[in-house]
């Protein structure tokens, strides 16, 4: 009876040992500015009336950093030396999901 009951609490403690662990961990990512967000691009068709900004608008999170520094990675990610964007086309915008 005591060695059944011996195998329960160690379980136990085991098990509340794994849970702070994992808690740990996550709050480790946290705090390091990572997050379960992986970063990925999008085919975007330019509609009339359409400007770099509102494309970048419609796609910045907090991950993205700088706003003005996600517009500049949107402009290199397509070979764009300026923001000038024709209906029609399409470009890849980075973004994160």
């Amino acid at each position: 009876m005591k060695n059944r009951t011996l195998k329960k609490s160690l379980l136990l403690v085991f098990g509340i040992i794994c849970i702070i662990l994992l808690v740990a961990l996550a709050s480790v990512n946290r705090v390091n500015g990572q997050s379960d967000r992986s970063k990925t691009v999008k085919s975007v068709c330019i509609s009339e009336g359409d400007s770099l900004w509102s494309i970048a608008e419609n796609f910045y999170t907090e991950e993205c950093g700088d706003f003005r520094d996600y517009v500049s990675e949107i402009r290199k990610t397509n070979g764009l030396k300026d923001d000038t964007l024709f209906a029609g086309n399409y470009i890849l915008v980075p973004y994160y999901r």
